[in-house]
């Protein structure tokens, strides 16, 4: 599990849009929702969520 210092960490570094999307993704909207709320495709929506999670992850196990 990831702390809540570094996720919000991470959060802060998003550009504005990502963090409209990567937002309203922990507020429990779905990706259909997302895209039509902000205007974009579902594709993007998905990419973004993606990144962020692998931003996560890589926090939580750092390259040695």
């Amino acid at each position: 599990m990831v702390k809540l210092e570094t996720f919000m960490a991470l959060f802060r570094l998003l550009h504005k849009p990502d963090k409209a999307i990567v937002g309203r993704y922990i507020q429990g909207k779905s990706i259909a929702e997302i895209a039509r709320e902000l205007d974009c495709s579902q594709s993007v929506v998905s990419e973004t969520i993606y990144r962020f999670r692998q931003q996560l992850k890589k926090e939580r196990h750092p390259p040695i």
